[in-house]
Order: structure tokens, then sequence, then C-alpha cells
């Protein structure tokens, strides 16, 4: 048989498709691997075991899912909100936000809201967006209160222009409107069956000017009272045009920022539509009569229906997601204003109703079967845009679609993907070096799935500056459904994971009653000691013999890094399908204590003491393989030692023959 020595240096081409296990010819199975679980890719290259997550608290209620989404007022101040059935909670400083007891606020949304929100963040005011609901605001008052309420819009916008004979009572103020066919509905004011707060707008025509009016009343599908902004010319009216926003016809699907305007849009009545406010005034959607800084609306027109699902905010454009293709919003001047503003379809695949991330800036869409990831790309070649799923060689993580995405910069950059089952799919994501390297969560514990995903900028005492990620699970935990809200931390290598440190303790551990009746994994002042299971009091005994410092409790995950078949050339041909043999393999780690290969571990420790802590090393690790001869060998590294780990490449040994 042939031997040689072939070399693997980098997996930032993450976990590959099984429909690319022979695609020896690309390069990125070069750098790819066969499963790439519980471990992230680095953009140097090394596959390195995931962080760990600390449990904060449990979500008001088990029994009610959450999303999480992230509140940045600035890179030193955010939070993380807690939105649940009719509520809200905060956190922020790795803990809940409390003022006397948890700081909670009532809002509309019901639990089959939350996860059709869409956002946008102004300052201290988090704006947001459900088809079914009034525009909202959450607003940070001070360090420890807000208020959630309806978002004031004072002006519009408006339906599409109308001619119709209407009598206003009077000119000015508070009057009745009577209009010759039924265009009102009890749905139009708060007061008379409406859902929502707000009364709808009514914009009316004179004969010379249009004046804008709030319908306060209800008295039947023809007559409205209105409160009249301005005094008209006359009380025979000629035309209208109906406010967009109200119960009667909907409210924004999305909601975003651009150019100092607020963008709403994809209502019940104009799924298609997009409303832009006044410049450097975002409650007045007035049209007025067309000046730059005027309100602007921009219907989309295509033979494909173009339901708005999100909007994505560039540098000098705006992305605008539907179920027809990806739009783009631009301008030929300086700035978009109602007589220079441009709509054209880029991209011809539809998307979901998952709000996009900007990563790296490029723009990351999920394709209409909540699926295939896409991102939007500008080829200056071809001066065109095109949208190159990213997705396509990991399709099988995509399996069930995404019900959310958030992106981390720091302290790598990376996707996060929420999985309809419960997992989380990481994406390495770095463009400029030609990095999309994908891997999967799988949490610790029992019948663990992820539900929800946010990124927030902190500043930690433990990790300094990063974007720390914050994940809610929902586990079996004592026999009944226990859903944690957790956050990434770089030090821990278990989930749902409480520390300690300070004087030197043994004996009874108590605070673990989020993990009753589970088998945890517990280190000591870095030292691995035996198993416990939390008994019902929330406590574990760990002996009188030795003390430690510091303690870390919690539940265990494997990671897995299932390495592929090398290819190598032969004076008979190929070396994929032949008959292959790996006597041995050198693995080069960095930092790493615990090496398991095949199912079994290997020593790392340079001095053994396995009374002490065990020391990172950084080194080769050769390993002698027991392998049948096989035409497909899978080298696996699986291991739940709870320690840090980093694979930066591996060297086989390996022959090859003809069969």
């Amino acid at each position: 048989m042939p031997r040689s020595r072939p070399i693997q240096t980098a997996f930032d081409g993450g976990e590959i498709s099984p429909r690319m296990l022979l695609r020896v010819d690309t390069e990125n199975y070069r750098k790819s691997l066969r499963k790439a679980e519980n471990v992230v890719i680095l953009p140097q290259g090394p596959a390195a075991r995931r962080e760990g997550h600390r449990h904060v608290t449990e979500v008001k209620a088990s029994a009610n899912g959450v999303r999480l989404i992230p509140f940045i007022y600035s890179p030193t101040v955010s939070y993380v909100l807690e939105m649940g059935p009719l509520y809200v909670r905060y956190f922020t400083s790795e803990a809940r936000l409390e003022s006397g007891g948890a700081v909670e606020d009532t809002t509309t949304y019901a639990a089959g809201d939350l996860f059709n929100i869409h956002y946008a963040q102004k300052n201290d005011e988090l704006l947001m967006t459900v088809q079914t609901h009034p525009l909202k605001v959450l607003t940070r008052t001070s360090a420890t209160t807000f208020t959630f309420a309806d978002y004031p819009i004072v002006n519009g916008p408006y339906e599409l222009e109308t001619t119709l004979a209407i009598t206003a009572g009077a000119t000015s103020g508070s009057t009745t409107m009577t209009a010759g066919s039924a265009i009102f509905a009890a749905t139009d004011t708060s007061g008379s069956g409406g859902t929502g707060v707000m009364n709808r707008w009514l914009r009316v025509y004179d004969g010379t000017n249009w004046f804008n009016c709030e319908i306060t009343a209800y008295t039947s599908t023809t007559v409205v009272t209105v409160s009249i902004t301005g005094t008209m010319g006359g009380t025979a009216l000629t035309q209208y045009r109906l406010g967009a926003f109200s119960t009667t016809s909907g409210f924004p699907t999305s909601v975003s920022f651009f150019e100092n305007r607020l963008v709403l849009g994809g209502t019940t009545s104009r799924p298609t539509t997009t409303w832009l406010s006044k410049t450097d005034d975002y409650v007045d959607f007035d049209p007025g009569t067309g000046l730059d800084a005027e309100a602007i609306e921009i219907t989309l027109a295509s033979k494909y229906r173009s339901d708005i699902k999100s909007f994505q905010e560039g540098s000098d454009q705006m992305f605008i997601g539907t179920e027809g293709g990806v739009w783009r919003i631009f301008a030929n001047g300086a700035v978009l204003t109602p007589s220079d503003r441009n709509a054209r379809r880029i991209i011809g695949s539809g998307v979901s109703a998952v709000q996009p991330i900007s990563a790296d800036n490029d723009v990351l869409f999920i394709h209409r079967d909540d699926r295939q990831i896409s991102k939007v790309k500008y080829d200056l070649a071809e001066n065109i845009y095109n949208a190159p799923p990213i997705s396509l060689v990991a399709e099988h993580l995509t399996t069930g679609g995404f019900t959310q995405a958030q992106y981390q910069e720091s302290p790598e950059e990376r996707a996060y993907f929420v999985r309809a089952d419960g997992e989380l799919i990481a994406l390495g994501y770095v463009p400029s070096e030609k990095i999309s390297a994908f891997s999967r969560f799988v949490m610790g514990g029992t019948s663990a799935v992820v539900e929800s995903v946010c990124v927030i900028p902190v500043n930690s005492a433990t990790d300094g500056k990063r974007d720390q990620v914050w994940v809610t699970v929902a586990r079996t935990v004592n026999g009944a459904t226990y859903r944690s809200i957790e956050f990434q931390r770089s030090d821990l290598n278990m989930d749902c994971c409480l520390t300690y440190s300070g004087t030197a303790v043994n004996g009874t551990i108590g605070g673990l009653t989020h993990l009753v009746g589970e088998t945890v994994y517990v280190v000591g002042d870095g030292e691995r000691l035996p198993n416990a299971t939390v008994d019902g009091s929330g406590e574990i005994d760990l002996g009188t013999d030795d003390s430690w410092a510091t303690l870390e409790v919690g539940l265990s995950y494997s990671h897995k890094i299932w390495l592929l078949n090398p290819e190598f050339g032969h004076e008979l041909g190929a070396a994929s399908g032949s008959i292959r043999r790996y006597p041995s393999a050198s693995f080069y780690l960095i930092d790493s204590v615990s090496l398991n290969v095949d199912g079994s571990a290997y020593s790392l420790r340079v001095i053994e003491n396995y009374d002490a802590a065990p020391t990172p090393v950084t080194q080769f690790a050769h390993v002698t393989l027991d392998h049948d001869p096989e035409r497909d060998i899978i080298v696996k590294i699986e291991d739940d030692e709870p320690f840090d780990f980093i694979l930066a490449g591996v060297v086989f040994d390996q022959s090859a023959g003809v069969g």
C-alpha cells in the first residue's frame, strides 16, 4: 500500500453536508469537518470547544416560552429583554434587573406574537411592530425603569387618494364628517370596538388644500367625529385618504430607521407599501407637497406579489425583504427625497419573516423556505447584486428551518441561528477571509432545546469588552419543563452552571435548585471532581477531605469533531474509495487539557500528578489508531471533560490500496 502523511491545517470550512463527502476536488473539503458539534470555528482556522453557559434565572413561568430581544442604549449600557406572554422583564450586568424585586412591565403581546415582533432602536427607544398590533415603543426612562406604550404618531401615513363627497360640520376643531358612502368602521377608533389604542387618521381635500384629521369617535359607516388640524376653506370636501394604520387596515409588519427617517411598512391592506417619516421627525408621516424633508411613500410594483417581511438598513441604501425577492431603496442624489427615491428588485428569491442581520457589512437573509441563508452582495465586475447561498455547503444543518438570527462581532465574528427543533447553529463568518464555517450547539441536560438567542455588548468582569450571547433553554429537570436564561462566558465549560469564588469551602454546597435531580459535573480549583447528584434541596455533597476556593458546577456537554478522510493521490489513482488504514495520527493542540480519540482518552499532563489541576498544553499529541482497513474511516474526537480544547491541525499516517 502506498504511504503518505496528509495534513489538515485548518477547519474553517466547518461542518459540511453529507452530500459533499466525496467532493475532494473542492478547496472547502480540505478545510472542513464531517461533524462539528459543540465547537466553534476560530477565524485563524482551529476548531475549539464552545463556551459554556452560566445560569441566571428561570423565566417568569416555565410553562411559557419567551423571546430574548436586545436593548442596546450604548456600547456600555445594554439590556436583554425577556419578552413573555403580556410582559417584559430585563437583564443587565449578567443578572436580572431588580429594583425592590424584578423590574417588569405589562405588554400587549400574547404568546403567539412574540416571534413576529420586529424591532428597531433609536437612542433610549425601542420600537416594535406586529401586524395585528399598533406600533409600540419601549422607552428607557432611567437605569432601572422603562415604559411600554403606543408610539405617538401624530399624522398619517395614509391610504390611496379617493374621490368622494364628504361634508364637514365645521371648518376647524372637533366636528363631524359625513361621507357619501360607507368608508368608516368601528375599529377606526380606540373607543368604538378597536383593539388598538390609536385612532385612525383621515386626510381630506377642500378643493385647494389637504387637511389632516384624527378620527375620535364612530357613529356609523358614513359618520364620524374628527379633530381637524388647521382651518379648512369650506365644509364641502371632494377627496379623502384614510390612515394606513388602524385595526381596520392592519399595522406595520416591520420597522427600521434610514437617513434620519422612521421606516414602516407591510400592513394588511397595503402589504407592499413602505412609508418613511419626515426627516428628523419620526412621528409625522404627512406627505405634504413633496418637499425634500417631507414624508415618502413607496409601493413595490412587480409581477410577483412582494408582501413586505423585513427591512435592513445599509450605508446609503435600504433593503426590503419580501415574499417575491429582495428590493433595494436608494436615491440617485445624496439623500432620499419624495422626488428622488427608487425601488428596484435586486434578488428574485423571497425571504422569510425572520428579521435579517448585518454581518461584516453584508446583509444575511433567510429564504422564504425558512432554511437557506443567503447574503446580499454587490458584484462590482458585473454591476449587479446577487444573493449567493452561504448555507449550501451545510444544508443538512438547516433542516426544520430557523426562527431567529443574531450576530456577534467580538471576540469573533459569528452569526447564530435558532433552529425550529431547538439546535443552535453557529456560523463563523469572515467574508474578507472567505470563511463561512458552520457548527452546531447541543445543550447539556435532558431534552434540552434552545428557544431564543440574543447578543448584547458588555464590559464583563470576566471577559472584558465583548459581545455576549444569551439564550433561553428548555430542559426536563426533575420530571418537569424548566426554562432557563443563560449567557456564554469564556471561562466556563458546562451549561446551566453556577460558579463560586471566595473562601475555601467543602461539604454541602447549595444554590442548585434549578438542577434538582440532575447529575452535575464539578470542577474545583481547576481539578475535575467526581460527579454529583443534586438533591431535593438543591444541594450536593463534596465531602470534607479537601476544600476549594473556586467551583464550577453544571451540566455536561460533549464536543465532537469528526474528521474527513484526507485525499492523496498515488500511482494507481485517487485514494478515495480505496481500502485505507490510519496507523496513527498527530493532533496539534493549543491550550488543551484532554484528548479523546475514537473512545480512548490520552493524557496531556506534563507531570503525572493527578492530585493537582491539569495544566493546559500546546503541543503535538501522537495517537495510535486502532482501525481495521476500510474504504471510509471516521476518526472521532469526542470528549465531555469540562476543560478548554483547541484543535489546530492533524497529520495522518495513512496507507491506501485498491479494492
